[in-house]
This record gives structure tokens, C-alpha cells and sequence, in this order.
């Protein structure tokens, strides 16, 4: 919250357009109760709205529930990218981790607090996390009776933190994968800002290639971030919490007004056809937790400046795409 209040006073000294981009609840809320988080979540908007009634020109966005996190990247070694890199890859990492003392270096370095990564997807830090991934499942192990545990609950019976249970894991199975998302539910925050009539959905990713399998030829854990978001995106625009038509509003014209595209965000006579024809009755995410790189389903036809770039859910390769600037 006191990074949101500097830039609201940053605007209002300053007289510029503020965007806060992917709004969050942003107080911190130890034990968690949903209410609590409900009430953080209004009065971050009260907030922002008192700066509003001084003049000051504030939008803002937020990334729904089921879009965002661990849910793109399935390998467990992603959180231990660093280690994984230096090693070779996921398969020469699992043969360090089985070599001499080194998984215990490891241990020893994490639980200290001195992970080699700050990056928020590839870190892990008990003294500060202790929480981290209790609720998060085993997917894939070659130990098959990890398989539908959580990580806390493997913890729990092994009397270990998570770091020694995830690098036990990896010592035993280098491609192993866990899913931070599967038992989850849209999110307080989320259901409260899209309430919110002008805010906008923001996804922070970009368009996907979905022949592409990995631009890496080395054995890393592979980002599957920009197919997992759109799949986690249908699933909460398919779960009923809000009006389909609100949705997408949400997701197109209210973005468009924010940067002031005048010719774009609503279909009408003489606005450019970026349009996305789809069934909803028949709309399926196909979230999969082991390989996020899956197409939806439920899609249609997809025109982009006038042109069908989209066919019966099939690429048809055109280039009618443009780089468009902000009008002021």
C-alpha cells in the first residue's frame, strides 16, 4: 500500500495520468480471513477514489484469479532455476543433488535465506515463506504415491521443511511437477475490483505461438506462461462469478478508453473489427497442470482489423496486425 500512496502523490504533485497496473488487495493479512481481505480490497479503492475527487486522473487494472503464478510453470526445479542453470539442466541438477554433499549446501543456503535467485517465480525462503506451497499438489513424480499430496502434507509426514522435501523430489525425479492452482478459487480481490465498473483486466503476457515447444534446446524448465494465462482466463470467464458481458467489457472496452483508442474496444459502424466470436455454452479453459500448453476450446473466429485471422479454432497465418500508439 505504500508504494500505491507514493505514486498517488507523485500524481497529484505532478498532474500526470496514473496507471496502477495488476491492483491488489496490497495489506497484508495474518491469519487470513476472506472478509478482512474484502475490506483491504474497498478500501484500497476508497483510497484511490479520495485522490480522484482532488483531480487526479488515476485508472488502474487487475489480473483475475486462475491467470497468474506457478499454474505456467509446472516443474518443480523452476524453483531452483538458478541451480538448475549452473548445473546443465533439470537432469544433471538432479545428478548434483546425489553427488557428494551438495543437496545439503543447498539446504543449508535456502533455509538461510540465501537463494541465488530474487526473482519471485524461482525463490524460496522458509525464514521469510514459511507457508510456501502448503497447499500446492504433486502432479507428476516417478514416487507415484506423492502424487495428489500436497507439499505441506509431505512435509508434515516426512517431519522436513519444503525445501528438503522438493529437493528429495528432484534427487529422485528431475521433471517432477507440482500445480499451486488446482484446489484454488476465484479470489476475494478479484470478484471486489471487477465489480468496479472501469477497471480493466490485465493479463501482462502477449500473443502465443502454440506450435512452439520451447526456444530453448537445453534441458530447463520451460515458461508455458502466455497459454496457461489465456486457458486460466476462460476458466473465470466460464465459472458464472459475473456477467459474461461485464467480463468482457472489462477486457476490451475499458482498456481501450484508458488509452484513449477511440477507434477501437466496442463493435460499431466505422470502429476497427478486432473481434472475438466465441460459444460460451461451449467454452472450455483445457487448464492442464503438467503441460499448460493447451488451446481452448470453444472459439471460433477471431478477426483482426477486418481480416479472419482465426478459423474454426485454426491459425490462418494473415498479418493484418498494426502497432498502435496511445492518443493523448
Amino acid at each position: 500500500m505504500d508504494g500505491i500512496l507514493e505514486m498517488l502523490e507523485l500524481a497529484k504533485r505532478t498532474g500526470v495520468h496514473l496507471h496502477l497496473s495488476h491492483l491488489t488487495a496490497s495489506f497484508t493479512i495474518k491469519p487470513y480471513d476472506r472478509e478482512l481481505e474484502r475490506r483491504s480490497v474497498l478500501r484500497v479503492l476508497e483510497i484511490i477514489d479520495s485522490y480522484r475527487a482532488d483531480g487526479v486522473q488515476v485508472t488502474y487494472d487487475t489480473i483475475p484469479s486462475y491467470t497468474g503464478g506457478d499454474f505456467f510453470y509446472p516443474n518443480i526445479a523452476q524453483r531452483f532455476l538458478p541451480y538448475v542453470l549452473q548445473a546443465g539442466g533439470m537432469k544433471r541438477f538432479s545428478q548434483a543433488l546425489n553427488t557428494g554433499n551438495y543437496k545439503q549446501m543447498l539446504i543449508d543456503d535456502i533455509c538461510a535465506g540465501k537463494h541465488a535467485s530474487s526473482n519471485v517465480m524461482t525463490y524460496l525462503n522458509p525464514v521469510t515463506m514459511p507457508s510456501w506451497g502448503d497447499g500446492a499438489v504433486i502432479t507428476r513424480c516417478a514416487k507415484h504415491d506423492y502424487e495428489g499430496k500436497s507439499i505441506g502434507a509431505l512435509c508434515r509426514a516426512s517431519g522436513k521443511n519444503y525445501v528438503k522435501v522438493l529437493l528429495d523430489i528432484l534427487a529422485c525425479d528431475p521433471y517432477a511437477c507440482y500445480n499451486m492452482w488446482a484446489a484454488s478459487t476465484p479470489s476475494v480481490d478479484t470478484e471486489v475490483f471487477l465489480s468496479v465498473p472501469d477497471m480493466a483486466i490485465g493479463l501482462d503476457l502477449s500473443a502465443v505461438d502454440y506450435t512452439l515447444r520451447g526456444i530453448f534446446d537445453d534441458d530447463r524448465p520451460q515458461n508455458k506462461r502466455s497459454t496457461g494465462t489465456y486457458c486460466g482466463l476462460i476458466k473465470y470467464l466460464s465459472s458464472g462469478r459475473q456477467p459474461m458481458e461485464e467480463l468482457v467489457r472489462h477486457l476490451t472496452s475499458v482498456p481501450a478508453q484508458i488509452l484513449h483508442l477511440q477507434d477501437r474496444g466496442i463493435i460499431a459502424q466505422g470502429k476497427v473489427a478486432d473481434v472475438v466470436v466465441f460459444d460460451p455454452t461451449n467454452l472450455r479453459a483445457n487448464e492442464n497442470y503438467i503441460e499448460p500448453s493447451q488451446r481452448p476450446e470453444g472459439i471460433s473466429y477471431v478477426l483482426v482489423g477486418g481480416k479472419i485471422a482465426l478459423r474454426c479454432g485454426e491459425h490462418t497465418h494473415i498479418r493484418t496486425g498494426e502497432v498502435i500508439t496511445m492518443n493523448t
